[in-house]
């Protein structure tokens, strides 16, 4: 429908813009960094400008998807639940990219070993 609020669609832009802007430093990171950089959660040490910069993102991503699901009149929805389960979609919109992306770069490095491993996916 015209008009019509698509998360999805926010969210894989997110993620793209985030995976362009910040790949080759998340790619060596653990996923509790980009967790953090989501969330916005400072518990393990302030946040790097990186981690700041993302979350900034995620919080202009979920202002535009919140707007959107009042604009379709979720009434008396709580707005922190719905809030917190599109986050936690991101986390893992993004998560999925970063791993994806990692094994990619893996398979590269053993790619001479590819004959071996096509019998064993085949």
């Amino acid at each position: 429908m015209e008009g019509e609020l698509r998360i999805g669609t926010v969210m894989d832009q997110l993620a793209m813009e985030v995976f362009q802007a910040h790949w080759s430093r998340l790619v060596r990171e653990s996923s509790g960094y980009l967790i953090d950089a989501v969330w916005g959660n400072e518990a393990s040490g302030a946040l790097t400008p990186i981690q700041r910069e993302i979350h900034q993102r995620v919080i202009l991503a979920l202002d535009r998807v919140m707007a959107g699901f009042w604009a379709q009149s979720l009434g008396d929805v709580p707005r922190e639940a719905i809030k917190n389960l599109v986050q936690e979609m991101l986390v893992w919109r993004l998560l999925y990219a970063f791993e994806l992306f990692r094994r990619r770069l893996s398979e590269e490095e053993w790619e001479s070993d590819l004959p071996n491993r096509n019998k064993v996916y085949n």
